[in-house]
């Protein structure tokens, strides 16, 4: 069965990725946007235990420090953020993910 990994940075802390996209989309598109926070989703298909599971997510898949995880759970609640829209974006197969290589390896 696949489990999901979902990492955010903390609430309190900026996004540098959100941050960039939202000034792409005011320079590019134009429309008011305040704020993007970025989750970001890994899918382990794997028969590891959740002990396991739940030591990646808080190790190698996040910096506990400036970031928080979740396994099996959707990580934007807890973000306490008013959202307006919730929008999740994956690569097409085929498409080369370096990060899911990596996590692999």
């Amino acid at each position: 069965m696949p489990h999901r990994i979902e990492v955010a940075f903390r609430p309190e802390l900026q996004d540098p990725h959100g941050m960039k996209i939202a000034r792409r989309i005011r320079e590019d598109l134009s429309p008011a946007v305040e704020a993007i926070r970025t989750v970001k989703v890994y899918l382990i298909d794997t028969e590891l235990g959740a002990e396991y599971l739940a030591a990646a997510a808080a190790g190698p898949f996040s910096d506990p420090v400036i970031q928080m995880a979740s396994l099996d759970r959707p990580l934007a609640p807890a973000l306490a953020f008013d959202w307006d829209w919730l929008v999740e974006v994956g690569f097409r197969p085929g498409v080369t993910d370096n990060e899911g290589r990596t996590a692999r390896e």
